[in-house]
This record gives C-alpha cells, structure tokens and sequence, in this order.
C-alpha cells in the first residue's frame, strides 16, 4: 500500500535525469563539507584493522534525513516528493574515505558498493568478526567448562589467514587405547 502511494506522489512531480545528477553533486558536497569540518554527527570508520576516518551515515526510514533531504531540495526536486518518495524506503549509507557500504531493506545485510580504498574488504572484516567471535565463545566454553571463575579477557589477537574456520578445541584422544587422557 505505501509503495503503490509513493508511486502516486512520485508520478504527479517526476524526477529528472537533470534532478538526479543535480543531486548527486549536491550530496558530494554536503559529505564533503561534513567531513572536512569533522562535524560531530559524522562516526569513526574504523571497522577491521585500520582507521577509515570520519564516516557519514545517511539513513532513509519513510522520509529521508536531513542530509538527504536539504540536497534533494537543493536539487530542485519537488517538496512533497523529496520528503517522501523519491529515495528507497528503509535503506541506509555510510560514506567514508576508506568505502561506501548500503543497505536496503529492514533486516539486511550491508553491501560494499566502492572500496576499500585501502585496508580489508567488509567481507574480510566480517569474516575476522565471527573467528574471534566463535574464539571468544570456545574459550567461555573452556572456562565453564573446568569451573574456573577467571573472567577472560577480551582477544584482540593475530587472526589466521583462513579466518572463516571455527576453532577446534578438543582433548587430544589417548596416544595407546586405555591410557586415558594425556596429564
């Protein structure tokens, strides 16, 4: 029902070609100029191993941000379509110097659409967060597991190159059937 509305809105004020690459120098410069001014809603890229500096978040939910919206208008898209229908509902973008990740639809994943400009890929950094998770969960296992009441400490260690593999923590069996397990 939203969409066939949104179709409505968008149908009585179209967006041009011309509207479009309007607004696409527009939003450059408005990331642009929130970046080279450190303003504090912009966050720190520094997701995996390195610092991707100032990052720009916009988000759509049923109306598009601020940012979005000053730039849509700036564009000379008609006001009841830029604050309504003319961006992809529930869809979010970061921008840093580093990449350009998007999502579309509540619940998604993120997608990398530009970069890395240096440093790891999402998909790199993604599997590095689930081998030290899946780490971090062997080794609370391992602590319950022989009731000590040690809290561990958060690993921040080296990663091996293929990350992706869960960690294997097992008793290694007996060297001679009957011995029991090694001391």
């Amino acid at each position: 029902m939203a969409r066939g509305l949104l179709d409505m809105i968008r149908a009585r004020h179209p967006p041009t070609d011309e509207h479009c690459a309007k607004f696409e120098r527009e939003l450059a410069h408005a990331i642009a100029t929130l970046i080279e001014r450190n303003d504090p809603s912009c966050y720190r890229d520094v997701s995996g191993f390195d610092d991707g500096g100032l990052c720009v978040v916009m988000t759509v939910d049923y109306h598009p941000d601020r940012l979005l919206h000053a730039a849509l208008i700036e564009a000379g898209v008609h006001q009841s379509v830029a604050s309504t229908a003319s961006l992809p509902l529930k869809s979010s973008m970061r921008v840093s110097a580093r990449r350009v990740l998007v999502i579309h639809g509540y619940g998604q994943s993120w997608s990398e659409i530009w970069g890395p400009a240096w440093g790891c890929t999402l998909a790199e950094q993604q599997a590095v967060d689930r081998y030290r998770g899946e780490v971090e969960k062997a080794v609370w296992s391992a602590r319950d597991a022989i009731g000590a009441t040690w809290m561990p400490q958060e690993w921040k260690g080296c990663v091996p190159l293929e990350a992706t593999k869960p960690p294997v923590l097992a008793i290694a069996p007996p060297a001679h059937p009957g011995e029991g397990p090694p001391p």
